[in-house]
């Protein structure tokens, strides 16, 4: 493995670990906080079968700031923070407290939803510092996968943790804020002899797609014909 220029954003989407409760440190007469204990990321295959290493986080920046903004909205203020978070048991985990003084009514909404169970996930926001395909790795490593665009991510540095609308699930609900890595021109054929060879429905497909394109160039050329010796016609 050698280590990549980190340029992409990404999200992963996680459940609460249990629901929103009351700061046992409130004090009557005050705004009352929620908190949220959250799994906010897992070793498991995601959606687009990317794994995060787990051990790998690197934390001490966003401990710093631990904002949580609104569905990875920074032009809008923080809906929460973050009190505490680390890997625990191979799953980054963490508490959330959110805001819900007078002046932040967004703040006040998530909180609510989320004690409610209208809400019930969050993102996390990060940085990759290296990653390599899961078809790369030795076929006797758990992770490995033969087929796919499937990356394995080390070093992920922790940008923020969002409150999102993306439903819950057993595993990590993945949420790509940007494109996925792009590929040269070398790989992207690499990647697509290979796909051709090992994926008879890709080969279906592309088979139709060919046939229909040579159908409409043959239109086309019969079409300049027709208006080559009859003219234009509206």
């Amino acid at each position: 493995m050698t280590p990549t220029e980190p340029v992409y954003l990404l999200t992963r989407a996680m459940a609460p670990e249990m629901p929103a409760e009351d700061d046992p440190e409130h004090e009557p007469g005050t705004p009352r906080a929620k908190r949220t204990r959250f799994v906010m990321s897992t070793a498991e295959s995601d959606r687009y079968d990317d794994i995060i290493e787990q051990s790998t986080w690197k934390l001490d920046n966003f401990r710093l700031n631990p904002v949580v903004p609104w569905g990875h909205n920074y032009d809008l203020p923080p809906v929460g923070k973050c009190l505490a978070i680390g890997v625990v048991e191979g799953k980054l985990s963490g508490t959330i407290e959110w805001d819900t003084g007078e002046h932040n009514a967004l703040g006040q909404l998530v909180a609510e939803q989320y004690a409610t169970g209208f809400l019930s996930a969050v993102s996390v926001g990060f940085r990759p510092g290296r990653y390599l395909r899961r078809s790369q790795l030795d076929k006797a490593d758990p992770a490995y996968k033969e087929a796919g665009y499937g990356m394995i991510y080390y070093d992920c540095e922790l940008l923020e943790v969002s409150a999102v609308v993306v439903p819950a699930n057993a595993g990590a609900l993945a949420a790509k804020g940007l494109p996925l890595p792009r590929l040269t021109a070398p790989e992207l054929r690499a990647e697509l002899l290979r796909l051709l060879r090992e994926d008879p429905a890709i080969r279906g497909e592309l088979s139709c797609v060919v046939e229909s394109a040579i159908s409409d160039s043959a239109k086309l050329r019969e079409a300049r014909v027709m208006r080559s010796v009859f003219g234009s016609t509206r």
